[in-house]
């Protein structure tokens, strides 16, 4: 790998103990944790050695290590170079565009990851079984998941070495919360029939539970000892008190409660905290699906566009997409050049009807 025999770039997140070196020459140590393999097993694994260097150098390296100097190796370490198809050729269900009924995830989609392959492995399962029902597909989107992210990322977007889906890639994690998945999309898995309805029960009783947190907070006011405490002037209703950064949970519910009763109560202070983030970031994701269904004429001259980078104008000329939306899920078309090309579309064709809906 290092010496450059094999021609796939490697991960960027998890790179071999020779690449790091070469990167990372002015650090004088390195941190290797010794993890044992299994509680019945006596074999340990060297972790932070990821290597591909000829055997008798990982023997070498390896006894060379405190502790280790009579160390068996049973598996030597070593790299793989695989191949995988341009993601850009699937559909967001990851049903192959060239291959009707054909579904594709995880690594040969080009991705690194254990997380990554299982978000899409249960996307395309989903939808195979939905396309032999002849049932409508199951979509996420950047809006609402960071599977959604992923691959939206995967099939607009050229991949040079295997992707990883970081929390930093979204645009909208403000929304996409550990702590909310289940109203994002428990009602959408319950429609597609992955959850039963004892399950789904279980979740209308965590809402209602929510719901009637939310109105007490409403109606309650904080108590004198808090007027104090927080220098207030007077009392406030308890979802005004949460506003303040230096409110804990403790101050709004007994801490012996009941764990579920605590989580969501802990949900809803976080949303009532950044409640006017989250109001702008639902306003600015509903300007752009409202600008998604604008129509662009047939007719349109993208080498009239000044500021187009040559590869988006190729791009766009090749695909002539219908709707601004099918322009952002073109391969090649970067962000700044759909922002280029919505101040054209608003400029020259501002009284355009839009279209009813967009077909994903």
């Amino acid at each position: 790998l290092f010496t450059k025999t094999i021609k796939g770039v490697g991960p960027r997140y998890c790179p071999s103990i020779e690449d790091k070196i070469v990167r990372f020459k002015d650090k004088p140590t390195h941190h290797i944790f010794i993890e044992p393999e299994g509680r019945h097993l006596d074999s340990i694994y060297p972790q932070g050695l990821n290597t591909s260097l000829p055997h008798d150098v990982q023997e070498a390296f390896l006894r060379s290590m405190r502790g280790m100097n009579e160390v068996k190796i049973l598996k030597w370490g070593y790299a793989v170079e695989y191949d995988f198809i341009y993601p850009h050729q699937l559909y967001p269900t990851l049903e192959s565009r060239p291959v009707k009924g054909l579904y594709f995830a995880g690594q040969i989609n080009g991705t690194s990851g254990y997380e990554e392959a299982a978000g899409q492995g249960i996307v395309a399962g989903i939808n195979a079984g939905l396309c032999v029902q002849n049932r409508n597909p199951f979509i996420l989107t950047r809006e609402d998941s960071y599977i959604g992210t992923l691959i939206d990322d995967l099939i607009t977007k050229d991949i040079h070495e295997p992707y990883r889906m970081l929390t930093s890639r979204s645009e909208y994690r403000l929304l996409l919360r550990q702590d909310n998945p289940v109203e994002r999309l428990s009602q959408r898995a319950y429609d597609n029939g992955i959850l039963n309805n004892s399950d789904f029960q279980l979740i209308g009783q965590r809402k209602k539970l929510k719901s009637e947190l939310t109105k007490l907070w409403k109606k309650t006011s904080c108590t004198e000892a808090q007027v104090s405490e927080f220098k207030l002037k007077h009392k406030i209703k308890l979802n005004e008190l949460a506003k303040r950064p230096k409110i804990k949970l403790a101050d709004f519910i007994d801490t012996s409660l009941p764990l579920l009763e605590k989580e969501i109560a802990q949900q809803l202070l976080t949303e009532i905290r950044y409640e006017g983030y989250i109001k702008k970031q639902t306003d600015v994701i509903d300007k752009i699906k409202r600008y998604y269904q604008k129509i662009i004429p047939s007719s349109l001259n993208y080498d009239l566009i000044m500021g187009l980078k040559t590869e988006s104008r190729d791009r766009l000329k090749e695909n002539r997409p219908k709707t601004f939306f099918e322009a952002t899920k073109l391969a090649g078309v970067n962000p700044a050049d759909i922002a280029v090309l919505m101040v054209y579309l608003d400029k020259n064709f501002g009284n355009q009807k839009s279209v009813n809906s967009v077909a994903l």
